[in-house]
């Protein structure tokens, strides 16, 4: 007796990446972009157009629309008179999956800014750097303009950074202050504890105030509020390897059927345990179809012509890295369709698992079959894993 039972076909996961967009003329707007590749995050920000300049387009910058118009004092005792940068320390906020509208901490702190400070007798900024910065490289510039790049002492607990006096010039000069780069970094929760789909969230600074970008007296900035997006594509790996079987398995009594062709025996039991492995890094879901049901969560074989369902159960057995509803995943029952599917939990990131498949026919239906000796019952099942449970 064979059952033709095609094997499982495995769902996979395709994301689209939208566009959250919010219209505020006082607020500049920057987008940093990531997925996930190989169960680890990639980050997918286009990188500033000024990080060649400054040997840093191996670290996560990116460009803000930004810039400023400030009278700068070069011998003021005040320093937020001078070329003045007070960073946003290290902050917390949310991002929510856009279909399950589950939500995951990120954690955005700033290292590096880089300005372009315009002048016009004398150079607004210099060497000489005072408080949680230091100048790094030399400075770059023009006619009329300088550039600096200033690194933080410590991006999770900023403190203001300030050009040095300049006491043999006492002109207050109308500078503008643009092309502003910063170099970021941002802590992402662990891959596996993010869902499949997209996940966003923004966190917006105040110009000029306590815990937003600060940059001292007397300015006139383009934007009240720089916003930073934030969007992360999770696509889990998943993958299912059956052995080469044609589709086919065959359920047999235990010991074959030799010892039963000769008498009036019923076997107890005709079953099939299947080999499998599994790669996964997320939770994922199992059902299965059927060709024949008949009824509950089982699907069902047949004879030729007949309609009589001999009910075939199917279930899962998964090493100790798996769990349903916090139990190991032994001899876990198989429902039919998506509304009955078991979802799986794994803990971390497993590569080549082993597990099996059992298909199981019970010996009260075993009877009928041995009725209609000869025959061939057959009947297609498929079993479904499904990486957007």
């Amino acid at each position: 007796m064979a059952a033709t039972i095609p094997w499982p076909r495995l769902r996979t996961l395709l994301l689209g990446l939208l566009c959250l967009c919010a219209d505020n003329a006082l607020a500049a707007e920057v987008r940093i972009t990531a997925r996930v590749e190989n169960d680890r995050i990639v980050n997918t920000t286009p990188a500033s157009r000024f990080c060649s300049s400054w040997n840093l387009c191996t670290r996560s910058t990116v460009d803000v629309p930004f810039e400023l118009t400030k009278a700068i004092n070069l011998s003021s005792s005040d320093p937020r008179d001078r070329v003045y940068v007070h960073l946003p320390s290290l902050k917390a906020f949310n991002l929510t999956n856009t279909v399950t509208h589950q939500s995951a901490t990120v954690q955005l702190s700033y290292s590096f800014i880089s300005q372009k400070v315009s002048y016009q007798t004398q150079e607004a900024v210099g060497f000489n750097v005072w408080g949680g910065c230091l100048q790094e490289g030399s400075l770059q510039g023009g006619p009329g303009f300088s550039k600096f790049l200033w690194r933080s002492y410590s991006s999770t607990a900023q403190q203001p950074c300030m050009s040095g006096p300049t006491p043999i010039n006492d002109d207050i000069q109308q500078s503008v202050i643009n092309e502003m780069m910063l170099a970021y970094n941002i802590d992402f929760p662990p891959v596996t504890s993010l869902g499949p789909g997209r996940w966003e969230g923004f966190i917006d600074y105040p110009v000029g105030q306590p815990g937003g970008f600060d940059f001292g007296n007397m300015l006139q900035p383009s934007a009240d509020t720089i916003r930073f997006y934030v969007e992360i594509e999770v696509q889990h790996d998943m993958k299912v390897d059956m052995p080469a079987s044609g589709g086919e398995v065959e359920v047999v009594p235990p010991g074959g059927w030799q010892q039963y062709e000769t008498s009036n025996q019923t076997p107890p039991r005709l079953f099939h345990d299947a080999p499998l492995s599994v790669w996964a890094s997320s939770p994922f879901s199992i059902y299965m179809e059927c060709e024949h049901r008949p009824g509950g969560n089982q699907c069902a074989m047949r004879r030729p012509g007949s309609t009589v369902n001999i009910p075939v159960s199917i279930a899962l057995t998964l090493p100790g890295m798996f769990n349903h509803n916090g139990q190991p995943v032994s001899r876990l029952p198989v429902g039919v369709d998506r509304r009955n599917a078991k979802i799986i939990a794994v803990a971390g990131n497993v590569s080549n698992q082993p597990g099996q498949v059992h298909f199981d026919v019970q010996q009260r239906d075993i009877r009928q079959m041995l009725n209609n000796r000869g025959a061939k019952y057959q009947g297609g099942i498929t079993l479904i894993f499904d990486a957007n449970p």
